[in-house]
């Protein structure tokens, strides 16, 4: 990135912008998930405490049931990252200006991740059961 583009990068560095594009991300990568399945056994919805809650869910006869709570993720921004929390997951993304690239890297375990592969580590198990 050249020239006065560099600004808006830099501005835009924030937790409050990255955590509203991984939840865009993570909404289009569930929905992707449900339609290529065949049928919808997950759901991203953004709570009024401004977590997103990844659920599965079950068809019991009579309605929708969400299966318990070790069967979701909680995306949420809390201090200085954005954390991912679930069975057997604890992620922590650190958005951080990089002056070398002049862009916004996000950091996860001291490594920078596109938003794609942040999407993959926060919901590709659980999407996929493994």
């Amino acid at each position: 990135m050249s020239g006065p583009d560099w600004v808006t990068a830099r501005f835009k560095c924030t937790l409050d912008s990255n955590f509203c594009a991984i939840i865009s991300r993570i909404k289009a990568d569930v929905a992707e998930f449900n339609e290529l399945s065949g049928k919808q056994r997950f759901e991203a919805t953004l709570n009024g405490d401004d977590t997103l809650t990844v659920r599965r869910w079950v068809h019991p006869e009579g309605g929708r049931a969400y299966t318990d709570s070790d069967s979701q993720i909680a995306v949420s921004c809390t201090g200085k990252v954005i954390r991912a929390r679930g069975k057997g997951l604890h992620v922590e993304i650190a958005p951080t200006w990089n002056p070398e690239t002049r862009n916004c890297d996000l950091i996860v375990d001291a490594e920078a991740l596109p938003l794609c592969r942040i999407s993959e580590t926060i919901i590709g198990d659980f999407l996929f059961g493994e």
